[in-house]
């Protein structure tokens, strides 16, 4: 059936095949071809060395190739690159020893073009490694002590240190939104080239209110072409023109789902266009410093705590002594009442009556002692915690989660389980131990998540941690039930 074909059917078959494919003699000489790179001709290619359509650098390769074609009489496969018409094309190739008698006395060399596939590994392994490191920047910004413990300006500076050498851009600053919206100041800005950060700039929403609106409507500001793009035009003239600032990615800053700022990644130089993955490291950034503003307004809960707490501990010391003083009094009357022995002969049953009275206000005493420390107790639970449920009732879902969240802080505080639960020996973090009390009561990770506006995969990292630390990992211990037998 071969045999009745064509030769120009052979000849339509051998220049439609896909790649290259010729034959070689021992020493490199093109035999046949079935094609050629462009400018070239068959014609003119066919008696030449093959080796002189290959780059230098790329020539060790396909003698290797060649070589050991020649030593096993096996085909031998690799991979090579050319520059053509200035742009570097990939080939997958094979040598294919040609026998006679067990004899090698060519090579059948067959190459196809793998160059969209060598580009497509390439992106991915760029892509990768770029979400690799910024993985690893979001891990140390979340276990950064400035960022676990609220302290904003501290934190505010290392999140834009960090966001500017990860996404290599010039300018990364926080802006805080007012309470009415209607101006944005600027918490912290820093310049990378300089290493410095500065504050206090001012942006006003009747100035610039194609931004603010954008800003309110979407999770993202992506001005590829900051200066044309129609929600950063307004800055052109007197801000981006001045500072060469050509592109901007600015995130928006979410607690409880309410914009309360922005985090503005800007470029200096030609513009950029913000790719998919960068625009969702620009959201995990400003969801850091969400965590860093919730960590401050805890903080600075507890430190109201604290101070209610140091002042009724002073109101029962000072009740103490107006108790102790009463009751000196008393013996000073007593002794004042020994000294008269007519005296104590006429009021003998009016002593002995103050005597039992007496006795009673000092038992009195140790009871008032006990009640005023159950007091500090009942007035969290009766007092401070209803009022705080009214509260969450007549609030806003802002007000509700931060009320939650200051009722759960109040629970701890008045609850033996985070005495218990605070132990040295299990060396918890202060973050680990309000998750403990959120598993305890029944809280899904989710729940959690949502609650500490953290993601999912941090509150499993937190599980984790805890079931070490508890020395429960591998047991086959719920942990919820092991925190609620504490």
């Amino acid at each position: 059936m071969v045999n009745n074909i064509s030769p120009e059917r052979w000849s339509l078959l051998w220049s439609n095949i896909p790649g290259f494919i010729l034959e070689a003699d021992l020493e490199g000489t093109i035999v046949v071809i079935s094609r050629v790179l462009p400018n070239l001709e068959i014609d003119k290619v066919v008696g030449t060395s093959i080796f002189d359509y290959v780059p230098p650098d790329q020539l060790p390769i396909l003698r290797k190739a060649m070589e050991e074609a020649l030593r096993t009489h096996k085909t031998q496969a690799y991979e090579i690159s050319t520059l053509i018409e200035g742009r570097v094309n990939w080939f997958s190739s094979r040598v294919v020893p040609i026998e006679k008698d067990k004899k090698v006395e060519s090579f059948l060399i067959i190459a196809n073009e793998i160059t969209d596939q060598k580009i497509a590994q390439q992106e991915h392994l760029a892509q990768f490694q770029r979400i690799q490191k910024r993985l690893d920047a979001i891990v140390r910004l979340a276990t950064n002590e400035a960022v676990i413990h609220g302290n904003f300006e501290e934190a505010a500076k290392v999140i834009t240190r960090t966001a500017a050498h990860v996404f290599n851009v010039e300018r990364v600053s926080i802006w805080l939104l007012s309470p009415d919206q209607d101006k944005l100041t600027c918490l912290t800005l820093h310049e990378k080239s300089q290493d410095k950060n500065s504050q206090g700039l001012i942006l006003y929403a009747k100035d610039y209110p194609n931004y603010f609106k954008a800003l309110s409507t979407g999770r993202a500001v992506d001005a590829h072409e900051a200066m044309t793009d129609p929600r950063t035009l307004e800055f052109a003239v007197g801000y981006l023109r001045p500072l060469g600032i050509t592109s901007m990615l600015d995130a928006a800053i979410r607690v409880s789902g309410k914009i309360v700022g922005v985090v503005c990644h800007e470029h200096v130089g030609s513009p950029r266009r913000w790719q998919a993955d960068e625009m969702a490291f620009a959201g995990e950034i400003a969801d850091q410093v969400a965590h860093v503003i919730l960590n401050s307004e805890r903080k600075k809960a507890l430190e109201d705590l604290e101070r209610a707490h140091i002042y009724l501990e002073n109101r029962v010391k000072e009740r103490t002594s107006e108790l102790v003083r009463e009751n000196t009094e008393r013996k000073k009357a007593e002794e004042a009442l020994q000294s008269s022995q007519e005296e104590l002969l006429k009021q003998k049953m009016a002593l002995e009556q103050k005597n039992m009275a007496l006795k009673e206000v000092l038992e009195q005493i140790e009871i008032e002692k006990k009640q005023i420390k159950d007091d500090i107790r009942a007035n969290v639970e009766e007092l401070l915690l209803p009022a705080l449920k009214r509260l969450k009732r007549k609030g806003s879902p802002f007000d509700k989660k931060h009320l939650d969240l200051l009722e759960q802080n109040m629970h701890h505080l008045v609850s033996a389980f985070g005495g218990k639960i605070s132990e040295k020996q299990w060396k918890l973090t202060p973050r680990e131990i309000e998750i403990c009390n959120m598993i305890k009561n029944g809280l899904t990770s989710k729940e959690i998540s949502d609650l500490l506006n953290i993601s999912t995969r941090t509150i499993e990292i937190h599980r984790n941690n805890i079931r070490r630390k508890l020395n429960i990992t591998h047991k086959g211990i719920n942990l919820a039930s092991f925190l609620q037998s504490i």
